[in-house]
């Protein structure tokens, strides 16, 4: 191929990029407003399907600069900017985000009550309280998102999506990080539209307003920490992660064998203080968390299990999985951002599976994995568990939905497995490549 063809091919390219992020764009004015479950649910698989062409497209690079860049952050401001509702179609926990923010301005500790209790009668009211779920349940969010609720309020007003602005600053954030660790890597940066564009983000984050982005962001930032060899840093990242969402606690272990005391002091230590301060008073800074893993069980391989072996046999077989999934992760030495990217991913990513509520906005978190990461079972994950909203009023899901998550990914396991072994070629050549242990 001659250099005007490779610049033809090129331009090519950015013409089908274009054409992609219309369509993409497109399918979130189609969504703009609509209630119902089934609807929102078909558009988000329609745009996954269209999704999966552009990331085709740019994970080797489109070789146009600083264009292809700038068309994708473009993009992806129009995809939220047509996404974001004065209602969430599919979600109220942002409202439960709106009263605890104002249940701490009270000067109350959020812990302390549920949202019926008498004590905070003064602080009812007729826009917010009324929708909050699980009204009968404390709080079940970890203190670091607490603050965050806080603080949106005080920045962007008591409305309920006050929160929502700021998860949208802090997905800028993760975009920039993300950037950041590309670049440094040597790899291409339209590779950012992997996030940037995943119908998971758009949808989870600019329209229902869930806080997971902020995990995210912990996520992206410890791989920039990686990139620069910060150990104490990555640390006080982890620590951070830890307390906004539970799940970055286990890349604690996980990584402890690089960071050594430099990651792991830094992360206990913070973590510690912190619930400690929480709990002074005798309140229980887990709040309802606990409940909330044991009452609900949907979604999860464990919910698939479950009615089939029982939840003590599911739990039996999965709860090692997970162990030796950990042991093996944290035997790894880390020494490079990808490598990072791969062991939160397997790590994160089986602890989600195996617990017995898994929502499709909970994969927000493994985003960033995936931009630097090319793992086609984990990527079909993060598109098909939009379809566990299809649980309907019963709270259990349709018998096809289960197989259709799950059947791709446990073939994409039973691949690389195969691959690993040397029983078969492998086209993607993984004993070479930087992405072999995804």
């Amino acid at each position: 191929i001659d250099v005007a063809d490779t610049v033809r091919l090129r331009w090519v390219r950015l013409a089908a990029l274009l054409l992609i992020g219309g369509l993409l764009l497109g399918l979130e004015i189609w969504l703009r407003g609509r209630r119902d479950v089934t609807g929102q649910v078909v558009g988000q698989m329609l745009a996954f399907a269209v999704f999966l062409a552009a990331a085709w497209l740019v994970w080797r690079g489109l070789g146009i600069g600083r264009v292809g860049v700038v068309l994708v952050v473009l993009v992806a401001i129009g995809l939220r900017a047509a996404a974001f509702t004065p209602q969430p179609p599919l979600s109220t926990d942002l409202y439960r985000y709106a009263w605890d923010a104002r249940v701490i301005d009270s000067g109350t500790n959020p812990y302390r009550y549920d949202t019926l209790d008498p004590a905070l009668v003064d602080l009812w009211d007729e826009a917010i309280w009324p929708r909050i779920n699980l009204p009968s349940w404390g709080t079940p969010y970890p203190p670091g998102a607490e603050a965050t609720f806080y603080t949106a309020r005080k920045v962007f007003g008591d409305g309920a999506r006050a929160t929502t602005i700021l998860f949208l600053i802090a997905e800028a954030g993760v975009m920039a990080l993300l950037l950041f660790v590309l670049v440094r890597a040597a790899l291409p940066p339209e590779r950012l539209l992997v996030y940037a564009w995943h119908p998971l983000a758009v949808s989870e984050i600019a329209s229902n307003g869930h806080l997971d982005v902020l995990a995210a962001l912990a996520i992206a930032a410890l791989f920039a920490a990686w990139t620069v060899r910060r150990m104490t840093l990555a640390g006080v990242i982890l620590a951070v992660g830890t307390l906004v969402k539970f799940s970055p606690a286990l890349l604690i272990v996980a990584l402890a064998r690089r960071g050594r005391l430099r990651l792991v002091a830094p992360a206990v230590g913070i973590v510690a203080a912190v619930y400690a301060a929480v709990s002074l008073g005798g309140v229980n800074p887990l709040g309802s968390a606990p409940r909330l893993v044991r009452t609900f069980e949907i979604g999860s391989v464990e919910s698939v299990l479950s009615p089939h072996v029982g939840q003590s046999w599911a739990r039996g077989l999965l709860a090692p999985i997970v162990l030796i999934t950990l042991v093996v992760v944290a035997r790894r030495k880390h020494e490079s951002v990808d490598e990072v990217a791969r062991s939160t991913l397997l790590a994160l990513g089986t602890l989600l599976l195996s617990v017995m509520m898994l929502q499709p906005w909970y994969f927000v978190t493994l985003l960033p994995c995936l931009v630097l990461v090319a793992a086609p079972g984990w990527l079909w994950l993060s598109g098909a568990l939009p379809l566990i909203y299809l649980n309907g009023d019963t709270g259990s899901l349709p018998d096809w939905v289960p197989p259709v998550i799950y059947v791709p990914f446990a073939l994409w396991i039973v691949f690389r497995v195969v691959t690993r072994l040397g029983l078969t070629s492998s086209p993607y050549h993984f004993e070479k490549s930087p992405i072999s242990n995804a």
